[in-house]
This record gives structure tokens, sequence and C-alpha cells, in this order.
């Protein structure tokens, strides 16, 4: 608008058509457009159009041109003129059509005179809402456009294209294709501008949420904002929001509040039903409210929309409430005959529920079914909105059990829990078996995940034990499975009779989704009795099963999913686990299981970490705390933390480490939770990376006893690892060594760790028993035997992915090799470790590879390449590694492995820097040299 004031000393007039529709700021606009006008001393004329000046011929464009804003200019006026002027501006106005009008062409004559004259020095004259304007005025702007005036004058017409006349439109479009006429139209916001609007971050998820629901539209992203802020639409926006709806007549009025009754779509058929008016009176107000741009057809359909969901809140808001109930009423009555879903039903129902009938509840319960799964704050409110007029008895009690488990995926743990109680009080111990077991199920559910582990299984084993033993109902599968699971994270390992029990019950029921977890929980029973072949055939059986089911089909049991994730990660399974702990964490998103989320996300986390990817293992672990402490369920944070602190650690961030562990220790200690030595473990963890040995050793042995048999077992392994390493790093320092009898019992901890895993095929906890052997060795003096048990654990390290500790390895066995003078393969050693630590992301151990001194070591005769300086390489990296070993050119290998010259060049790049080589004939000396 600037550059069009800029213009007005040019010799013809300019007209710009502004356009937008309601609420897009085209009055904002031009109030800003007369301020600058003002301030550069240009005389400015505004006026706005209204309905009910639509009939009144000129009316506006002339009270535009008012005299009292210029009465010497209107005296000076040739008197017909004037006169004629001072006529249209003090007649009663009952002017018709200007087609029908005998003095027409004199009327615009005069118009012309007048702006011509008031254009002398300069003039603007903006005209608002020029959608409501009356022929006269349009007939005006056409001839404008037409037959432009020598004058330095801007009009600028304001219009919504939606409610502007077809001859409106017409004319302007016109102008600007002749170049009459410039066209400004407004577009929505874009969040940036929404951003400096609300005065907010553009980075704030308020703001984005406000944006996206405003659609950029500036009226409605202030109103949001302000209801957001102060628990409603202000009152001015409001006011303007709905501006035409005092000039609605009855029938407008009752149809755009059925309208607002339905929702967000509605029908010609459903509306005439709710506003009750009859067809033809709910048809000629539709034609009405779309023509004020009120409603909007959808596409070629019958169905109507309001122009903005905020219209449509604030219509309804502005209705008696008194006729809300019986529209409501019409409208579950006439969906109902059109055999509506629940969901659709239940809109209404809750609305015009007064009294305890059946219908009515049966509605809302099964909407409350429908939405639990993936709106579970939806199926919170429908359900207690039946039970506020549910009576006693058998239908109460499960409401009262479909309102807890509501509450227990919404994460409302303790409402859940506290609902489940009086639930089961009301339930009587000898009737209703299934209601019992369901609510039991549910029930320990929820008590685990608040942390009181004894009690859960208490309750579990006493409701098993009043079940029929005949036919016990459905849910006892559930039951059983919850019992072994629930018992195995608090360190007490599921019964071969618990499995074979779940079994037959599945079958019994045809069962496919307690199958999975019957057998889950079997991979896990004998993975826990380190019957390695028997928990792989179950774990086979359940991944089989599980492929075969849709995400659906377990959409109410993802945590058997994470039952067998458990199972396959114990047994060496890692990828299996990796792969079924992902899919339970998408069901637990998609299905909003919020309680079940940090429990897989947990377990996610704790694979990443094992595989050695400590930065992907901090983010889900991140996420799980934000989650638990959002449900109450503390001891899942308690774990979350462990696993931060272990991902920050090796990533080397050791304040970091230790405060997020300290964290973990104090969440855990409090809970009493079989996994509480998670904490100090991973503090120990910390102190080693960081270089606190004597802390590290303090830490573990406070924790676990001198043989560590106070850990959970599951943590032996790899604390056996840092407490051997604390010991031989303090030997190193020259400090007091540890005594060599207390190394040597950890010695021999580690040896019988180390065959127990090889007997249960664990790879990972043997590699860690096999480094504590070989830190031991190191510590009494022998690095020839601690090298060959190094290089054991490292191929295992690498066998089960563990990158992060396969460096850690490899460091170590590259203080061996310089212990025993081997330079040559000692810098081929700390070369692998520096670059598997950084494909691990593990910082801290590349500051241990640099600490690394080899200048002390004689230099002495390259030693031949070991297939360990290789590991670094990809598969498809070692495949061109041979092949360019062998002498063969690049277009060779790429024919033979069917790949691009091109790409064969990127893989040797990356092949010579990994190798910390720079020619092929280096490559080809160090493949013949692994031979």
């Amino acid at each position: 608008m600037s550059a069009a004031l800029d213009g007005l000393g040019g010799s013809r007039a300019q007209v710009v058509e502004l356009v937008g529709d309601p609420g897009m700021g085209k009055t904002w606009l031009l109030n800003e457009t007369a301020r600058e006008a003002a301030a550069r001393g240009i005389r400015v004329m505004h006026d706005r159009y209204t309905e009910s000046r639509r009939n009144a011929l000129l009316r506006t464009l002339a009270m535009a041109l008012c005299p009292e804003g210029a009465p010497d200019l209107v005296d000076s006026l040739p008197r017909g003129t004037r006169d004629r002027l001072i006529e249209l501006m003090g007649s009663p106005w009952v002017w018709g059509d200007p087609g029908e009008h005998e003095n027409r062409h004199m009327l615009y004559q005069t118009m012309r005179i007048l702006l011509s004259a008031c254009s002398s020095d300069g003039l603007v004259v903006l005209l608002d809402d020029a959608h409501w304007a009356d022929g006269g005025s349009v007939e005006m702007v056409e001839q404008l456009v037409h037959r432009p005036l020598a004058a330095p004058l801007l009009m600028v017409v304001a219009q919504r294209p939606r409610q502007a006349s077809a001859r409106l439109r017409g004319a302007l479009a016109h102008g600007v294709e002749i170049g009459t006429v410039r066209r400004i139209e407004l577009a929505p916001l874009t969040a940036d501008q929404s951003a400096e609007v609300l005065g907010a971050s553009a980075d704030d998820a308020a703001l984005r949420e406000l944006h996206n629901e405003s659609r950029g539209i500036p009226l409605y992203l202030r109103a949001l904002a302000g209801e957001r802020e102060r628990g409603r639409v202000p009152e001015q926006q409001a006011t303007l929001i709905l501006d035409e709806i005092g000039h609605l007549d009855a029938c407008e009025f009752r149809v755009i509040s059925a309208a607002a009754v339905l929702g967000d779509e509605s029908d010609l058929d459903t509306l005439t039903a709710v506003a009750d008016i009859g067809l033809e009176g709910t048809r000629t107000a539709l034609g009405g409210l779309t023509r004020r741009d009120l409603l909007r057809p959808i596409g070629d359909s019958s169905y109507f929309t309001f122009r903005h969901p905020l219209v449509r809140r604030l219509v309804y808001d502005r209705t008696e409430r008194s006729w809300h109930a019986a529209a409501h009423r019409r409208a579950a009555e006439f969906l109902a005959g059109r055999g509506a879903s629940a969901a659709q039903l239940a809109v209404h129902v809750e609305r015009c529920i007064s009294g305890p009938d059946s219908g009515d509840l049966a509605v809302l319960c099964a909407a409350a079914d429908d939405a639990l799964m993936s709106d579970p704050e939806t199926a919170i409110r429908l359900l207690r909105t039946a039970l506020r007029f549910q009576g006693e008895g058998r239908a109460r009690i499960a409401t009262m059990l479909r309102l807890a488990k509501a509450l227990g995926v919404a994460g409302r743990l303790r409402e859940s829990r506290d609902l489940l109680d009086e639930t089961l009080r009301l339930i009587p111990a000898d009737d209703d078996h299934d209601a019992r077991v369901t609510t039991t199920a549910f029930y320990t559910l929820v008590v685990c995940l608040l942390g009181d582990y004894a009690k859960a299984r208490s309750l579990l084993e006493g409701e098993l034990t009043k079940l029929p033993a005949d036919v016990p109902p459905r849910e006892t599968t559930a039951l059983i499975i919850a019992h072994g699971a629930i018992g195995a994270v608090d360190g007490v390992a599921p019964t071969c009779d618990q499995v074979k029990l779940a079994r037959r019950l599945a079958a019994l029921h045809e069962d496919r989704v307690a199958e999975v977890g019957a057998l889950a929980l079997g991979a896990l029973c004998d993975a826990f009795q380190d019957d390695a072949e028997g928990a792989a055939h179950y774990a086979t059986a359940a991944a089989a099963l599980t492929d075969r089911l849709s995400d659906a089909d377990l959409a109410a049991h993802p945590e058997y999913l994470g039952i067998l994730g458990w199972a396959e990660a114990l047994i060496g399974r890692a990828e299996d686990a990796r792969r079924h702990l992902r899919r339970g964490t998408t069901i637990a998103r998609k299905r909003c299981h919020v309680h079940l989320l940090p429990v897989l996300l947990v377990g996610e986390a704790a694979l990443r970490m094992n595989a050695g990817r400590p930065g992907e293992a901090r983010r889900l672990a991140a996420e799980a705390r934000e989650v638990a402490e959002r449900v109450n369920a503390e001891h899942v944070r308690g774990m979350a933390l462990v696993l931060e602190s272990l991902a920050a650690a090796w990533t080397g961030r050791p304040a970091e480490a230790v405060e997020l562990g300290e964290e973990a220790e104090r969440v855990l200690h409090e809970r009493r939770f079989h996994w509480s030595a998670a904490a100090p473990v991973a503090l120990a963890v910390a102190a080693r990376l960081s270089g606190d040995p004597r802390r590290c050793m303090m830490l573990l042995l406070d924790a676990g006893g001198g043989g560590l048999n106070a850990l959970p077992r599951g943590l032996r392994a790899s604390a056996l690892e840092t407490l051997t390493a604390a010991a031989l790093d303090i030997r190193r320092t020259g400090a007091a060594p540890v005594p060599a009898a207390l190394t040597g019992e950890w010695a021999e901890l580690a040896r019988r760790a180390a065959d127990a895993a090889d007997a249960a095929l664990r790879p990972g906890p043997r590699a860690h028993a096999l480094t504590a052997l070989a830190h031991a060795r190191r510590a009494d003096g022998d690095p020839g035997g601690a090298l060959e048990l190094y290089r054991e654990a490292v191929r295992l390290f690498a066998a089960a992915g563990a990158t992060h500790a396969q460096a850690l390895a490899v460091t170590a066995q590259a203080a061996c090799l310089a212990a025993l003078g081997r330079r040559a393969e000692a810098e081929g050693a700390v070369l692998l470790a520096a670059e598997l630590a950084r494909r691990s992301g593990a910082a801290a151990v590349e500051e241990q590879v640099r600490r690394l001194d080899l200048d002390g070591v004689p230099a002495g005769a390259d030693a031949p390449v070991t297939e360990d300086r290789l590991a670094v390489l990809t598969v498809r990296e070692r495949e061109i590694a041979e092949r360019a070993g062998l002498g063969r050119k690049t277009r060779e290998i790429a024919e033979e492995l069917s790949l691009s010259p091109r790409t064969v060049d990127v893989h040797l790049t990356r092949i010579y820097r990994k190798l910390h080589i720079t020619s092929r004939a280096a490559l080809a000396r160090m493949m013949a040299g692994v031979g």
C-alpha cells in the first residue's frame, strides 16, 4: 500500500482491489493506510459498506465523500452538482435499482466531479466491505476502472471474494487485465508471522498449535490466543467474528444453530431434522447463510461446514442452553435412524442425557470402548458421564472397570488404581469370575507400574487360587502371563507350570494373542533358567505367530512384544529383540497406551545401549523418563535415568553422567526395586570412564558385595568387568593395589561367569566375563594370557553388535600388545579402537585411546596384519577390499558386485580412511598380510 501512496503524484487515478477472507486483516490494512496517508498530509475519506445499506444507491460512496469532511470544497462546486450531492447525503434514501433511476447519468457524473474536485491535492478513498456494495457503487467502480479520472486519486476497494457480486469481481478483474487496477490478495500468515503478531517465539510448540488452528487468519489467531490465556474468546474478537449473525432472520439463526449442534459437517436432511423448521425453510435459510459465507458447501457434496471451527463454537455458545438439549436429542434420534456409529451418537447423547436410559448408557459405553485405544481422554469423559446416571449393579461395575482402564491407558495410574480398588470391593468374591479376573489383571499391571511388585504378585496369586479349575475365564491367560512377567521384573523367574497353563488356556479359548504372550513367557522362563535351546524354541514360535498378526490384533497387549523382546535379548537375538520392541513401542504410541510406553521405551533404549548406540539410547531413555514422570511410574523413570547416565558416560560427558546416575540412585533406592542396583552400576561406569577407579570400585562393592552376588544376575558380568578394570587402573597409577586374593577371587568369578554364559549361548555376557578375566591376568602381570582373552572378547562383542564395548576391549588389547613390545600390532589395534569408538559415538573410549602411549615401545619388525584390523570395514567394504587387494580394477570390481564404478571409488575412499592407508598398493600389501 505504501507503493500505491507513492504513486499518487501521477496524472491518473489508481484503483486497488484488496481481497481476503473474513479475518484476514483487510480493515486493519485500510486503517494503516489511512494513518500513513494522513502522516503524509494526504486527505483520506473512509467508509464501510454494510448489508443494511445494500439497497441505498451510492449512499456509502457519498458518505465517504461527506461534505462535513470538506465544507469549503462543497460550497465551491457548481450549484447543480452541490445540490445533487446534498440531496444524495440527506435524502431518506429509498432509491431503487440504478438501472431504473431516471437521473442515473447525472448521479454518476456528479460523483466523478466530486471525486475530481476532492482529488486536486491528492485523495485516498478507502471503501471497506465492498462485497455489500449497492449496484450504483459497483457501476461507479466500473466507470472508474474503464475511464480513470485524470486526478491524483487512490481508491482502495476491500472485499471478500466469496461474497462479492459477480459484477464487482468482473469489473475489478477486467481492470487488472487492462492495467487500471492493482490486486492485493491477503494470504494466510506464515508461522513466523503468527509468532510476530503474538510476540512469541516461532519455535514455541503452543504457538505452532495456535497457528495451525487459526489457519494463519489473524483475527482467529488473536481470538484463540485470548481464549488460551483467559479461558474464553475475548468479547472484542467474538463480536467481530459474529458480526453478521445479528442480520440473520429467525430461520437462518435456527439453521446455523442446528449446524453448530451437529459439529464440523452437516447435510440438508440432518439440518432439517435438528432445526425443526421444515425442508423448504431449511433450504432457504441455507441459501442466506452460504451467501454470507457463514456456511460453505463441501465440494460437490450435499454437506456444509462452517468457514472456521471457531465460528461454530461461538455460535454454539451464543445459542440458548435450553434449546441445546432438545436439538441434541433430535440429532441423536435422526442419526440413529441412519445407522450412525456409537461415536457419532455419543456426541449428542452426552449433551442430552438426563436419566438412566439404558439406550443412552449403552451408546456412551460403546463409544468409550471405540475411543479407548486412540483417544483415552474422550473415553474417560464419556464413561464419567455414564456413571453419573447409572444405578447400582453389574452394569455399573462394568462401567467402572472401563473407566479404570481408560485412566490407566491415559497414564493416570493413581486414579486408575484407586478406582480399581473400589471396583474390586464391589465384585463378590464367589461370583462373576470374568469381572474379577479382568479387573485384577489390569489392577496388577497398574500397581506394578507404580512400583509395588510385591502387592501385584500377591494380588495375582490370591486371584489365581479362586478361579474355577474346569474352565477358567478367558482373561485368566492374561493374569498368568502378567504374574510371570511381573515376577521376572522383580527378580522371580516364571515357572514352567505357569507357561503350560497359559498355553493350555490360550488354546482352549482359541486366543492367538494370548498364545503369543504364553510363548514369550516360555522363552523368558527358559532364558532365566539358562536353557538356551528351550528359550530359542519358544522365541522362534512366538516370533512366527507375532509376524502373522496385525498391529490391530496386538493392540490390547503390546507388552507381549516387550516380553518377547526381553527373552530374545537374553539369548543373544539382538536384532529380533529390537524389531519386536520397536513394534511394541509403535503400537503403544498409535493406540495411546501411555502407561506401557515408558516400559517399552526403556527396553528399546537398553538394546540400543548394548548395541553400542549410546546417542540413540539416550534419546529413547529421555523420552521414557518424561513419560514415566507424567504417569508417576517412578521406578521406570529411575531405569530411564540409569540408561541416560550410561549414555552420557560413554559419550564423554562424565559430570552429566554422574548427576543422572545419582538422581537414578535416589529414585530407585526409595522404591526398593529389584533392579535398583543398576543405578550404582551406572555411576561406577561413569567413574571408571572419567578416570576415578577408586570411586568406581567402592560403588560396585557397596552395591553388590565382594562377589557382586547382591546384584541382579543380568548385571553381574558387566559389573565384574568394570570392577576388574578399576582394579587394573588403580595398579597402573602406582597407588596401593587391590589385594591379590581379591583379584584372584574376581578372576574365578569371571571364569565361572564366562562358562555359564557360554553354556547359555549369551555372547555379550561371555564377552564381559572374558574381558574381566583378561583384566585380572594383566593385573597379575600376564599380558600374553590377557591378550588372547581380549581377542576372544572382541570377537564376541562384535557378534553381539556391542561396538562401544568392542572398542574398549580393543583398547585394552592394544595396551597388552604394547606391553609385549609388539608395536606394529599395537598401532593397528589403536587405529581399530579409534575407528570403533568413532563409529559408536563412544567419546570416552576415544579419550582412552588417545591416552595410550606407544612412544616407549620399540618399533621391531612389522607384525602380520590380523583380522582384527579389518573389523572396521562393513561387509560391502570388505568385499571391495578383497578384490582390490587382488589387483582388480575399479570397473572390474563394479561389474562383479553389480555396482557403479563411482560407488566402488567412494567405498575405496572410506576403506583407505578407516585403515589409515593412502593407496591401492598399501591395501594390497595389507590384504596379503591377512592371507
